[in-house]
């Protein structure tokens, strides 16, 4: 009797799952990409140009709560309310079936929980899980006026921007172009691993970067590992 109260509970919370996905419109039909917005946005105008280009080419399903301002954001967009625990739900057993995830203006504190492994927060826990999985994450942030600043600060968001690279993550900033300014590792300012390991390669043992320059953290480890110079021009 147990087991079967058990199969009957089960199949009614599939059941209860799948009718709150048609109504979100979490359903696979084309390109889908999940957007994580924060319980604020300061560039509006930015973003609702960005979203737009994204809405033109993928469907979107928009995370948010109720602190949210979604009036940037496309009527024919699918919303999410996760201070619903039930919806909450619903986007974590959804998460493998979007092909990218765009994380909106995250707060830097988000980054330095996602950096260490810190998944207590819901959103650092779905941006992990990405990771884990395999799915393409965007950061979608203006970073551009750190470029040239000095101090502990900068260099430590300097840092958290190297590590989301390090993830795999594409941190861009939301232009109001159809193609926003993504930071590749083809930028002057960006040195990784790989840029490490081609220097030695060549013979070089020393790297020269000024306080412009974003270094990633696996790029660091193997700096020091292979004993190159770090000089600061």
């Amino acid at each position: 009797m147990t087991q079967m109260n058990d199969k009957v509970i089960a199949m009614v919370e599939t059941l209860a799952r799948e009718a709150v996905e048609r109504l979100a419109g979490i359903q696979k039909m084309g390109h889908t990409c999940l957007v994580l917005v924060p319980s604020y946005l300061t560039e509006l105008t930015v973003v609702q140009s960005y979203i737009a280009n994204k809405a033109q080419s993928c469907e979107l399903t928009v995370v948010h709560n109720s602190l949210c301002d979604l009036s940037v954001f496309p009527a024919k967009a699918a919303y999410i309310d996760i201070s619903d625990c039930f919806q909450k739900k619903t986007v974590v057993s959804s998460l493998r079936s979007f092909d990218d995830i765009v994380c909106l203006q995250p707060p830097l504190s988000l980054l330095e929980k996602i950096l260490s492994a810190d998944d207590s927060d819901f959103y650092s826990f779905l941006l992990i899980q990405a990771a884990l999985y395999g799915i393409p994450v965007s950061i979608s942030a203006d970073f551009r006026h750190i470029d040239g600043k000095k101090g502990v600060f900068f260099d430590k968001v300097r840092t958290l921007i190297g590590g989301m690279m390090d993830m795999g993550f594409e941190v861009n900033y939301p232009a109001e172009s159809s193609a926003a300014r993504a930071i590749t590792q083809s930028d002057s300012t960006l040195i990784t691993e790989e840029d490490v390991m081609v220097q030695y390669r060549n013979g070089s043992q020393i790297i020269t970067a000024d306080r412009r320059t974003i270094i990633t953290p696996l790029a660091r480890d193997r700096i020091r590992e292979l004993g190159i110079v770090l000089e600061q021009a």
